[in-house]
């Protein structure tokens, strides 16, 4: 599905708002901004027992790694078509339970459990916008930490 211009434009317009609200963009100085990348690493890192203790660098590295999985997974749920999949499901389930040979208290419970389902598909459908939103501060935060990791000369030799 291709986005308008016009769309486009309020999408950034939209991420740019949500990242001047939620992140921090500015920095007085590089070393403000790897003061905060470090520490985001480290709360990051934090999850996983009794980290190595590691290089600027490296701790760096592992932040963009990070980063960009969380940007992956974001924008998968962002570009999915949530609300063109709940027809395909009732369309599904309608047949499903228009067989004869199935008992009312298991039509039931299954009805139950697809409306339980379906009600996540419509708040994801409907809540677009913020997955969106979330993509974009994450890739604020992927780009700021790419641009702190070329000004080390490992990242010049590794790359």
């Amino acid at each position: 599905m291709i986005m308008e211009n016009s769309q486009l434009k309020d999408l950034q317009e939209e991420v740019s708002e949500a990242t001047k609200q939620y992140i921090l963009t500015t920095f007085n100085s590089e070393n403000g901004m790897k003061t905060y990348y470090l520490q985001m690493s480290n709360i990051i890192r934090s999850a996983h027992i009794n980290p190595p203790i590691d290089t600027e660098y490296n701790s760096l590295k592992k932040l963009s790694k990070k980063l960009k999985q969380y940007c992956t997974f974001i924008q998968t749920l962002g570009e999915h078509e949530w609300d063109k999949g709940i027809a395909d499901i009732q369309k599904a389930l309608g047949i499903y339970l228009m067989q004869n040979n199935i008992e009312s208290k298991e039509r039931k419970q299954t009805n139950q459990e697809i409306a339980s389902q379906l009600q996540f598909i419509v708040f994801l459908s409907g809540n677009i916008n913020i997955i969106k939103q979330l993509h974009g501060i994450l890739q604020r935060h992927l780009s700021n930490v790419m641009l702190l990791l070329s000004s080390y000369p490992e990242h010049n030799i590794q790359e």
